[in-house]
């Protein structure tokens, strides 16, 4: 990944302004400068990579600048919980807004005399962003950017409208771990080439680029990666000139080539792990083909249903008519940690409605009569108060008599021979994926998969077609 002082070398620093606006006693470095200038250029912006790169301290002082240079703008610092927003972002900006704002402890947010507002906002749970469906913001800063989902992130690019006439940008800073890793790297580090224009290249840090619309019609609006690394922070270094060996310290080689390096391709596997992250993206689909032969819901229930059980697994596939090698499906993800066994038994039934499933797969080694009863039981109640209509797909136990490894092993050959395509991003089904290894226990959702990816390619496909509903 390209340092600042390689930046320097290649002459960029110089299509910059050096001395961008500033507040009283910030100096920003050099690389903090390039991404202050290049955030009034574009809507998005990443400026993501190793730890100690100045992301956070920069992030709160552009906020505070944009503030500052544009009446009457909206400005919300965004994390995904609250309490790591107070750890992180509000006493340094009651100092950094002290003598320019007015501070309101209820709504954590600050007013400017020239009317702008910055404000501090979470998004703990998924929907949370629904929150904010009527109001519009004229800049969002999101911090640690692979904490959000996709479906956050992209929906609260939608609030950004500004009345003012103000140019509205989203900018998130991050490291490149954490549950939404993959969309990041993909949105702004690495896209796919079918989401990139025809004859369109891999997009280069610290220059714009424009991605094409989903439909086709031209290009649209203007994204950057702005690479952040150790060296980046001069200041840093000078004042804690231990941190580098901190980072050097750590035993695990992904996240120690992520941390310090700000390498956005050190996490897409863990070290003996079966899947990669970068072949499932390499093969994903925004949509499953109308010409589906089979479709199962693999399932695999904790064992005890608590707050602190394990989640139980629900994972929908589907294999393409009369494709050989078998091209497959993962169309949904529905796994979660339910309340009873019934509660999780009729998850999965909904699921294979859904899905219009011929088969739910199961494992018989512990608990498998019990399974059965529940699944159908659950099916008996599906139909009865009108929710399933019309054959019921079997319920199907598989008795496994080789190891978790030993099934997951032929599963993992499908998704490097690009067999397997995920029907949009499974976030944390990939994170199960990416990361357990052979000898260690299997996780739920990994083994709903095996299940129901096992079953399409053992079993022979039926004569016609199997009509589906998207779920994504």
């Amino acid at each position: 990944m390209a340092t600042v002082w390689d930046l320097v070398l290649e002459g960029v620093l110089a299509e910059y302004d050096p001395k961008p606006p500033t507040l009283p006693g910030y100096e920003p470095q050099p690389k903090q400068s390039i991404a202050e200038q290049l955030a009034g250029e574009v809507f998005e912006m990443l400026y993501g990579g190793a730890a100690g790169g100045g992301k956070s301290y920069w992030l709160r002082h552009s906020a505070v600048l944009y503030c500052l240079t544009h009446p009457g703008a909206y400005v919300a610092i965004v994390r995904r919980t609250l309490p790591m927003l107070r750890k992180t972002h509000h006493r340094p900006l009651q100092d950094i807004c002290r003598g320019l704002a007015t501070h309101n402890k209820s709504d954590l947010s600050w007013t400017f005399p020239n009317g702008a507002v910055l404000q501090l906002i979470s998004l703990t749970h998924d929907g949370d962003e629904q929150d904010y469906k009527s109001v519009e913001f004229d800049r969002l800063y999101f911090d640690e950017l692979t904490e959000f989902t996709e479906a956050q992130y992209t929906y609260m690019l939608t609030r950004l409208r500004s009345s003012n006439g103000h140019p509205t940008a989203a900018i998130g800073a991050t490291n490149p771990e954490g549950v939404g890793y993959a969309w990041v790297k993909r949105r702004f580090v690495k896209p796919r080439p079918g989401d990139l224009a025809e004859g369109q290249g891999q997009p280069v840090a610290c220059e714009p680029w424009r991605p094409p619309l989903p439909d086709g019609s031209g290009p649209g609006r203007a994204r950057v990666f702005v690479p952040a690394t150790l060296l980046d922070n001069p200041a840093l270094l000078a004042a804690n000139p231990e941190y580098e060996m901190t980072l050097r310290s750590m035993t695990d080689p992904r996240k120690r080539k992520a941390l310090l390096e700000g390498d956005w391709d050190a996490m897409d596997q863990v070290q003996g792990a079966q899947f990669s992250l970068t072949n499932i993206d390499n093969h994903r689909v925004h949509k499953a083909p109308a010409d589906l032969a089979r479709v199962v819901v693999g399932y695999d229930p904790a064992t005890t249903f608590t707050a602190t059980s394990d989640e139980t697994g629900i994972v929908a596939a589907a294999s393409a008519q009369a494709t050989r090698p078998r091209q497959m499906y993962v169309l949904a993800d529905r796994s979660a940690r339910f309340g009873s066994p019934e509660q999780a038994a009729r998850t999965c039934v909904d699921v294979a409605w859904s899905v219009q499933a011929d088969a739910i797969v199961y494992e018989t080694n512990q608990g498998g009569d019990y399974v059965k009863a529940a699944l159908n039981s659950a099916l008996r109640h599906a139909v009865k108060e009108g929710r399933w209509k019309g054959p019921l797909p079997k319920v199907l136990g598989v008795h496994a008599k080789r190891g978790k490894a030993l099934r997951a092993e032929p599963v993992s050959v499908y998704y490097d021979q690009g067999q397997v395509h995920h029907v949009g991003p499974f976030e944390e089904l990939e994170g199960q994926m990416t990361t357990w290894t052979p000898g260690n226990d299997s996780p739920d959702r990994l083994d709903a998969l095996v299940y129901a990816i096992t079953h399409l390619e053992e079993k022979a496909a039926p004569a016609g077609p199997v009509p589906i509903r998207s779920l994504w």
